[in-house]
């Protein structure tokens, strides 16, 4: 039982034909992994970032311009979207958050405001009562992500239409 060497070869052209779409696309999907993985970094790092400045007195559109600035290779103008909301006490009497002002920013409607709206009562995590003269800022981003490749039907694999993030200062 002697085989030759060239029925080895063609069968390992064959299985190399058939793994090499397979590897390829587990490396786009790898790649489409990493670049989620990196845009969502990028987002929270610009979401603190709003955050911080808005907490320490920097108007709000001057937040904004400077956010455009340090953005790259971001455009939220086009691409993305950030709500600023500011949460002050209710009343001298009543300490329930309410949403004082907000204010939306970018090119793109993809969420509303999980904070409230503006009068209304301000839904934060853990906090049901404010202080007297105790004033938040929240902002809430959302931007929009593109994968590289679509995967394909079979594998079921869905990547979200937009990555966000929120931040309580």
């Amino acid at each position: 039982m002697h085989r030759s060497r060239r029925s080895t070869r063609g069968v390992v052209l064959i299985e190399y034909l058939v793994t090499l779409p397979l590897l390829i696309i587990l490396l786009v999907g790898l790649c489409d992994c990493a670049q989620l993985v990196l845009l969502q970094a990028q987002v929270d790092h610009l979401t603190r970032e709003a955050g911080n400045l808005a907490s320490r007195g920097t108007k709000i559109d001057d937040t904004w311009n400077l956010l455009l600035q340090q953005q790259t290779p971001l455009t939220f103008e086009t691409d993305g979207q950030m709500i600023f909301s500011v949460v002050t006490r209710a009343s001298d009497v009543d300490d329930r958050p309410v949403v004082d002002d907000q204010r939306t920013f970018g090119g793109q409607s993809y969420v509303t405001s999980r904070v409230g709206s503006v009068g209304g009562p301000a839904s934060i995590p853990g906090i049901t009562s404010l202080a007297p003269g105790v004033l938040m800022v929240v902002v809430e981003s959302a931007y929009r992500y593109q994968p590289l490749i679509e995967p394909p039907a079979f594998t079921q694999i869905t990547f979200p239409e937009f990555v966000s993030e929120i931040a309580y200062f």
